[in-house]
């Protein structure tokens, strides 16, 4: 630990959990004036984001050089590595419109949109692939092969991935069911779910309440649940049995979908693999049936 004022002689937060312990471990080590700094970003983080240190240090009543000294001092080279820190760990956690405001802060080529998007799509994949237990994976694969029937929740954002699962395990002959809220066969649908059977829950950040409780309905029923969603302290995860996380994140209005689908794809797989014989059955017998009805051109 270093001395109040000093840099840290540690690596940057590379990680948005990693950036508020170091903040919570080094903050009460740093000189008043730092600490106002550091609380101003905490509790005024809408305008922090988009401000200079000039006007972070006005909006504190600091020196300039104070608010660089307080990035230094939690670890970074200066302040705009520090402000891009707290960027990425607050874009999380705002409202699309200060998330719109947040990607519009910045003049950039339409060119220079595109290569963002889609490397950070990279990473989030590649992030996900790193982290992600093989073992949860296959234990998910084999609840859902061995399940009477699945029940697959997921609602706003997550609902194209939902009806992808859902219309994918179809095709392999899964019995599943999309859970669709409506008006009023909520209640109709659970008096369906079984012990044994399996539900599939699918929620980020900003968890969907209602998807979070027609999950919990349906555990409490018996069935055996499985969580997708970006982290295991997730509302989603609590009473789950096995919970897949994925990395999401994305400078936008929206979320990345990318690593998420890409699960499903690997979840589906592994199912079919463990009942190949009827799976291959079964899409010859679409096959045919596709052809008949001329489905495709």
């Amino acid at each position: 630990m270093g001395r109040p004022g000093k840099p840290v002689e540690v690596s940057p937060p590379s990680a948005p959990d990693v950036l508020l312990a170091r903040i919570r471990r080094v903050s009460p080590t740093l000189p008043r004036q730092q600490q106002q700094v550091v609380e101003y970003f905490l509790s005024h983080c809408d305008q922090a984001v988009f401000s200079t240190s000039t006007q972070v240090g006005k909006a504190v009543s600091v020196s300039e050089a104070t608010v660089v000294r307080t990035a230094r001092a939690l670890g970074f080279g200066g302040y705009p590595q520090f402000r891009a820190a707290f960027q990425t760990y607050f874009v999380d956690r705002m409202s699309t419109v200060t998330r719109v405001r947040l990607t519009a802060a910045r003049a950039r080529k339409e060119s220079d949109i595109i290569d963002e998007v889609m490397t950070t799509d990279q990473r989030n994949l590649e992030a996900t692939r790193l982290r992600l237990d093989h073992k949860s994976l296959l234990s998910a694969a084999e609840l859902i092969a061995k399940a009477p029937a699945v029940h697959v929740i997921g609602l706003r954002g997550a609902y194209g991935i939902a009806w992808l699962l859902h219309f994918s395990l179809m095709l392999i002959s899964v019995k599943s069911y999309l859970i669709t809220p409506g008006i009023g066969e909520i209640p109709e649908h659970l008096d369906h779910v079984r012990p044994r059977d399996a539900v599939v829950g699918i929620t980020f950040w900003r968890y969907t309440r209602a998807t979070v409780e027609i999950f919990r309905a349906c555990l409490a029923r018996g069935a055996r649940g499985i969580a997708l969603t970006d982290k295991l302290t997730s509302p989603l995860a609590d009473g789950a049995e096995v919970v897949l996380d994925a990395d999401t994140r994305l400078s936008s209005f929206i979320d990345s979908a990318v690593a998420p689908t890409t699960i499903v794809n690997v979840l589906v797989t592994l199912v079919a693999a463990r009942n190949r014989k009827r799976v291959l059955k079964a899409l010859a017998e679409r096959e045919e049936n596709w052809q008949k009805q001329r489905i495709y051109i």
